[in-house]
Parts: structure tokens; C-alpha cells; sequence
């Protein structure tokens, strides 16, 4: 198997301000998304050469939450001690 880019999500407390501290750094912003018209934005991303991270406000990549939530059915498998099957 060859990997060819890996973009990891960072949870940020506060998405403007973390544009600000890696622009800092030198990396720039690519790209925000509002959840809906009229909200600020709680994901976004930076870049640097050709790496990429992802930044998400409050949500994805949580700080210690150590769970996996699924989006859809799943094979049967071990989820955070959990069995969990698929639906279909």
C-alpha cells in the first residue's frame, strides 16, 4: 500500500484565532465552512507546501473523547468495547 497524503483534524477551541496562529507560522488559510447562512465557520483549512491540516471547531478530533461515532451501517466490529452490528 502506498499513501500518497494524510490530512489529520485538529480540534480548535476557537477557528478564527487558529487561522491567525498558523498564519503566524507561515502556513496559510485555504478554505472555512459555515455550518449555515449567517453563522461563523467551524471548519476550515490551512496549508503549508503540500501539507494540509484540517481544523474543526468543537466537533471532529475532540480533545480525550476516545469514541468512534459511525455514519452509516458498519460491519460487525468492536467499537470502544462496544459490539456493534450493522443494521442492514
Amino acid at each position: 500500500m502506498k499513501i500518497a497524503g494524510l490530512t489529520p483534524i485538529l480540534n480548535v477551541s476557537n477557528l478564527g484565532e487558529s487561522f491567525e496562529w498558523f498564519t503566524k507560522l507561515g502556513w496559510r488559510k485555504l478554505w472555512n465552512w459555515y455550518p449555515q447562512a449567517g453563522a461563523p465557520p467551524t471548519f476550515g483549512a490551512v496549508s503549508n507546501g503540500k501539507s494540509e491540516i484540517f481544523l474543526c471547531q468543537g466537533g471532529q478530533g475532540s480533545r480525550g473523547a476516545g469514541r468512534l461515532v459511525p455514519t452509516g451501517p458498519v460491519a460487525p466490529a468492536v467499537l470502544v468495547g462496544q459490539c456493534m452490528k450493522s443494521t442492514q
